[in-house]
């Protein structure tokens, strides 16, 4: 299906950035190495089952009256998409069009040690030039746009399947009732990378893009590496970065500067009851090191309250 490629983006559309702790920034500077999370391990629980579920529907009200192949077709995709349960191997870097929201904050750092890490066109671009493999696109949020994307998948996958039946028939050993199973499997990939674009409506307030990993059909294999988690061990695989010279617009004028080469094209420092001396520990260690030629206090004033 080399058309699913119209689903993602060889161009960011500008900045982008990565909520995270100072822990992580270290350990990204000290590796030249981001991390992506498993897919079925994100914060939202109904990663890739909401958009299997709209698929689901899709298929079924298409299911409606079709006979013969079709109905085949149809009857064994919606058992195959069952097998979407269990928790296959996608992995994905989180990324924001907005650097500095108070929401984020709160979700993806901890308090006191949060950073919003940007990351430039230029940056992006060339990870995506040396990982092929590794998609970009931007999640999507709005039922219409679920239905839209979903329905062109299905459609590219009918046509694949339409294509290439009869000779496929003729050498598989599956059951009658799983007979295309096999087929199906081949796509299991790539409709798992164009499902996890697809998010909850109330998360939309985030405005996220995502570096998509290939699928690793086995588990046991180097690439998948494993930290610790808030409450179990997290799978991740690595994405190698570069430095990169490039801009920055100075905040709150007009001005472009050209920067020299570094990681982050600018970096939030997040909420700390201790600003100033984060501020400039921060800064101190960000521009001595050459990872990056910006640091901007993000300025809001949240107390995080503690229980007596």
């Amino acid at each position: 299906m080399r058309a699913i490629d119209t689903f993602f983006s060889t161009e960011p559309p500008g900045s982008l950035f990565h909520y995270t702790d100072i822990s992580a920034l270290l350990g990204i500077v000290k590796s030249s190495t981001l991390w992506a999370s498993h897919i079925y391990y994100l914060n939202d629980s109904e990663e890739i089952g909401e958009a299997v579920g709209t698929l689901s529907r899709l298929v079924k009200s298409r299911a409606k009256g079709s006979t013969g192949d079709d109905a085949e077709f149809h009857s064994q995709f919606i058992e195959w998409l069952k097998t979407f349960r269990e928790p296959y191997h996608l992995f994905v870097f989180s990324l924001s069009e907005n650097g500095n929201q108070l929401s984020q904050w709160r979700s993806y750092c901890s308090h006191g040690k949060g950073v919003s890490l940007g990351f430039g066109p230029e940056l992006v671009h060339k990870l995506l030039a040396e990982n092929p493999q590794v998609r970009l696109a931007r999640c999507l949020y709005r039922r219409k746009e679920h239905e839209e994307v979903l329905s062109t998948l299905l459609e590219l996958l009918t046509t694949t399947v339409t294509q290439r039946r009869s000779e496929f028939e003729l050498t598989s050993r599956a059951a009658p009732s799983r007979r295309l199973f096999p087929l199906f499997e081949e796509f299991r990939g790539d409709m798992l990378q164009v499902l996890s674009i697809v998010k909850h409506e109330k998360f939309n307030e985030e405005n996220e893009w995502r570096l998509v990993s290939p699928y690793y059909r086995r588990y046991t294999v180097p690439d998948i590496k494993f930290r610790e988690g808030a409450s179990m061990l997290m799978p991740y695989v690595e994405f190698k970065i570069d430095r990169v010279q490039g801009h920055f617009s100075v905040p709150g004028t007009d001005q472009t500067v050209r920067r020299p080469p570094s990681f982050f094209e600018m970096v939030y420092l997040g909420p700390s009851p201790e600003r100033d001396l984060s501020f400039s520990a921060l800064t101190t260690f960000l521009s001595n090191a050459g990872h990056s030629a910006l640091v901007v206090d993000s300025g809001i004033p949240y107390r995080k309250w503690q229980s007596r």
